[in-house]
């Protein structure tokens, strides 16, 4: 079998303190937004004006805080284990998280874009001219979603999920 322990101790240990410091930071955001959104799920918080482009962010939040918190178990237990197959299986779960979470947020396929969180959630909120003060910043972000696609969502790293998935 393949040798998958390709980090040195010190870039380990460097890299779990790093994901321990950002895991309890995605857990709190997770759970205020999801206060926040009983808040305003259950009426006790009403805002007539924004009040959909706020569930909106909401909405997207929460999924990126889900899927950070994934993609660093999948690293954590990369990183931790001493056994082979199971740096494996945490390799094939990151490629997956790694895929489809980039699939939910942008897309690879321009057709399927529009549906995407980021098209639907945070470029139509940005779409209201009280709102264009974000669109500097939501369009270098758009790029960075390109240059992202471009370096690491290649042809090799779909068959790679394909492989796993299917």
């Amino acid at each position: 079998m393949v040798d998958y322990n390709i980090f040195p101790e010190e870039i380990k240990e460097k890299v779990l303190k790093q994901i321990g410091t950002s895991v309890k930071k995605f857990e709190n955001l997770l759970e205020n937004v999801y206060n926040q959104y009983q808040l305003y799920d259950k009426k006790i918080i009403t805002l007539v004006k924004y009040e959909n482009e706020i569930k909106k962010l909401l909405e997207f939040s929460t999924f990126l805080s889900i899927s950070w918190l994934e993609i660093s178990s999948d690293c954590n237990l990369y990183l931790k284990t001493n056994e082979n197959y199971e740096r494996a299986l945490a390799l094939k779960n990151l490629t997956i998280h790694l895929n489809e979470g980039y699939k939910k947020i942008y897309h690879f396929t321009e057709s399927k874009r529009n549906k995407s969180l980021w098209i639907k959630n945070i470029m139509e909120i940005c779409e209201d001219d009280k709102l264009q003060k974000f669109r500097n910043q939501t369009n270098e972000l758009t790029e960075k979603l390109i240059s992202y696609e471009s370096q690491y969502q290649n042809d090799k790293f779909k068959d790679n999920r394909d492989i796993f998935v299917h």
